[in-house]
């Protein structure tokens, strides 16, 4: 090639810009599901005995193949990796028992309420049992929108009292030692995860803490925790923030390290339990006003 004449530049080829690519979405080419559209259902059930030493995320895998079995079709998300549509309410520690934990979850074609908490019990996983579910409108916020409660009740052997407080009877140790903590404004523990240390202030994380009587000790041993048992409830405020666990309170009434057994009994909102739709129902949106058009 020769050399360019002075004054005169080399063409160079327009590169055109390529088209942008529209993101088509997956359900595009999903076919259709057959059935009704998805129905919010409310489930209420028992986590207890083998059950409670199993992990949450097994448990998320677990409930699905129990909503098949009991011939019940599982809604689906959307995009590219659908899953069963359902959301818990806070997750429980590994081997805490749980008489009151809830679901919302999305059924396409669901049997009548009663049921379907007969149908699920029937191939309910071994220590897990369904105690109710209600049909859940668009008016009807989720679980995480409003349950702000967690009620418990923990258990501690007498004679674990007995060895750790010798010369007190281990009622009254316990006694002793609520009193103790309800008198303190501010009982914190340090709380160490991965290596990062934080202090937790456990007096401003519960609430009502007080000696169980009858009714802790019959919900004990619907949950199967027997033996020579004193107990003490106490109700923990859900926040964005997180909670106070169960170790840390008993930590900071007691002392580190000393056996116990919890129960979360119930779930509640505004005092409410969680199956009680009308509490927590989001008043209906206004309809637009017309304007008056003039003649």
């Amino acid at each position: 090639m020769g050399a360019l004449e002075p004054g005169r530049h080399a063409s160079l080829p327009v590169v055109q810009p390529e088209p942008e690519r529209k993101k088509k979405s997956p359900e595009m080419f999903r076919p259709a599901r057959p059935g009704s559209p998805p129905v919010r259902v409310r489930l209420k059930y028992e986590k207890r005995g083998p059950a409670a030493l199993l992990g949450h995320l097994d448990f998320i895998r677990e409930l699905p193949r129990m909503i098949r079995r009991a011939g019940v079709r599982t809604a689906y998300t959307e995009g590219f990796h659908p899953k069963p549509d359902m959301s818990f309410g806070p997750a429980l520690a590994l081997g805490i028992a749980s008489v009151g934990e809830y679901v919302d979850i999305k059924l396409i074609d669901p049997p009548e309420s009663q049921e379907l908490v007969e149908r699920l019990n029937q191939v309910a996983a071994s220590g897990v049992r369904f105690l109710g579910a209600v049909t859940l409108g668009d008016q009807d916020p989720g679980l995480a929108k409003i349950a702000d409660e967690a009620v418990y009740t923990f258990a501690i052997a007498s004679e674990v009292l007995r060895a750790r407080f010798p010369g007190e009877e281990p009622k009254a140790a316990l006694e002793r030692l609520i009193t103790a903590f309800q008198q303190d404004p501010a009982v914190t523990v340090v709380r160490d995860v991965k290596g990062i240390k934080r202090k937790i202030n456990v007096t401003a994380g519960v609430r009502d803490l007080k000696i169980g009587g009858a009714s802790e000790a019959e919900a004990l041993q619907v949950a199967g925790i027997v033996g020579d048992l004193l107990s003490f409830s106490v109700r923990v405020p859900l926040s964005s923030d997180g909670a106070v666990r169960s170790r840390e309170i008993v930590e900071a009434l007691c002392e580190k390290d000393l056996p116990f057994v919890a129960l979360r009994r119930d779930l509640r909102a505004k005092g409410h339990g969680l199956l009680e739709l009308a509490p927590h129902r989001k008043a209906p949106r206004p309809l637009p006003v017309e304007s008056a058009v003039s003649l």
